[in-house]
């Protein structure tokens, strides 16, 4: 047994133990959000690239990595964006279930729709206009 949970079953608490505890959890957090980040972003545009584009899943991988690198300010506000939308709707559904699974099927639609804006905002094609 670790000793966090030592203290979760002896009922002692101690914060310099607590303290401890987390400066010692602290990296292996940060590395798991890098980790998340980077697997985010080289799967953000993929799915679509694959649809979309006659690339091989290996290439829509590196494109999108690449693509969401060149636009990283505006997927930073987007995913703050999404985060905020999203923990509101979280906190609707534990107030009020109704009103947050009702919200969530209108806004995750939206998300989806949202995706597939962004990526032919970023990867425009331009259609051969007709005389």
């Amino acid at each position: 047994m670790t000793s966090f949970q030592n203290m979760i079953f002896d009922n002692t608490t101690n914060a310099e133990e607590l303290q401890v505890i987390i400066s010692e959890l602290t990296p292996m957090f940060i590395t798991l959000s890098l980790v998340q980040l980077v697997l985010l972003v080289l799967g953000w545009y993929a799915p679509a690239l694959l649809i979309f584009s006659p690339v091989s899943l290996l290439e829509a991988i590196t494109v999108s990595g690449k693509a969401c690198v060149i636009n990283i300010l505006p997927i930073i506000v987007y995913l703050i964006t999404m985060a905020a939308i999203l923990a509101a709707i979280g906190f609707t559904v534990l107030t009020v279930p109704l009103l947050g699974f009702l919200l969530s099927l209108f806004v995750i639609p939206t998300i989806v729709a949202s995706v597939y804006v962004s990526y032919s905002d970023v990867f425009k094609q331009e259609s051969p206009s007709t005389p």
